[in-house]
């Protein structure tokens, strides 16, 4: 079995963080993957911007000042940034794991690092693999294994009743609400007057500004009926989120440049939710046009499917019983069993 260090800092956590409160998608597949591979049999040791040094669910977790103290392991997997390859010394094998877009890595202060390390780049989609910039080393070494969607998220049975108009928003709020919210609030609302639209998990959100709904930003500049129909939840723990989430008919989010994997829409299919997304990114990738969801460029056409999931029982249906079937994806053990046949 091998000796595998993970580093990343993005955030002080740790596996038991996760369990205590809501984390981003990179915190959350650094905690599944490590767990993952734990109970394979691998000794795993996870560094971030943490004080604290424990053990949890099989994994080592320690700050990343302490990166000095390995030497010599089996595989060294930084998530994201070059400037994390120095802190382990002399491992078997270097991989990148590139869980955001990979533009970043063509800065021009990175490609020397990258040429000097060169380490085997890992990423989540096709889409990061496609724009994997040529000034890079091992271009044609750009290894995919896709995010996993957790266990209890995976595999569940169709609902026998649909659920009532209400749409789901499960991304961070500058990534996507100033595009939507006008095209909820002109396009969709006056014809499904009854619907609803939830936002996920914003609790940066909602502390950054407080106040009622009609205070926020953007929100504001609804109209009185727009307002109303928007249902802010805070930052939830993983069960309460999945059942908010599988709650509702449809997943609306236009998109961002920044999606490499879109956690959020790969989990919601999995659920059965249905989406309607933009051209951007990857966001292709985890909706299969007509047939789990709509992947529409305009806001008209963007607004006309959304209406089509929240009015009609048939079609969402379709989708629905679609998405259910061919929507799963992996489990984090697979992601693991990946990684094993092609990383370590």
């Amino acid at each position: 079995m091998a000796r595998i260090i993970i580093a990343d800092d993005t955030s002080p956590y740790t596996g038991r963080t996760g369990e205590q409160i809501a984390l981003g998608g990179t915190e959350s597949s650094v905690i599944r993957l490590a767990e993952a591979l734990a109970r394979r049999g691998h000794t795993v040791t996870v560094l971030t911007r943490t004080t604290e040094q424990l053990r949890h669910n099989g994994v080592d977790w320690a700050p990343l000042a302490s990166a000095g103290a390995y030497r010599g392991v089996d595989l060294y997997l930084p998530v994201q940034h070059p400037r994390l390859f120095h802190l382990v010394k002399k491992p078997r094998r270097l991989a990148v794991w590139l869980i955001w877009p990979v533009n970043n890595l063509r800065h021009y202060k990175r490609v020397p690092t990258m040429w000097r390390y060169r380490p085997l780049p890992v990423v989540a989609s096709e889409w990061q693999a496609r724009v994997f910039s040529w000034v890079l080393p091992r271009r044609r070494d750009v290894t995919i294994i896709p995010l996993a969607v957790q266990d209890d998220w995976r595999n569940l049975p169709a609902l026998e009743v649909p659920p009532p108009p209400r749409a789901i928003y499960a991304s961070m709020p500058g990534r996507g609400l100033p595009w939507l919210l006008p095209v909820w609030d002109r396009l969709i609302l006056p014809r499904a007057p009854s619907a609803e639209l939830h936002l996920l998990g914003i609790k940066a959100f909602a502390k950054s500004y407080g106040g009622p709904v009609p205070h926020l930003p953007w929100i504001a500049e609804m109209s009185e009926a727009g307002r109303a129909s928007v249902k802010i939840h805070p930052s939830l723990p993983r069960d309460q989120q999945r059942e908010v989430m599988r709650a509702g008919r449809v997943l609306l989010y236009y998109g961002h440049k920044s999606e490499a994997f879109c956690l959020a829409a790969a989990e919601a299919q999995a659920l059965g939710v249905p989406a309607v997304v933009g051209p951007i990114a990857v966001l292709p990738e985890r909706v299969r046009d007509r047939a789990t969801g709509y992947v529409e460029a305009t806001p008209e056409a963007f607004a006309e499917a959304a209406i089509r999931i929240l009015t009609d029982d048939a079609e969402w249906r379709r989708l629905h019983e679609t998405s259910i079937a061919t929507q799963q994806g992996l489990s984090w053990d697979e992601v693991a069993a990946e990684f094993e046949r092609k990383v370590i």
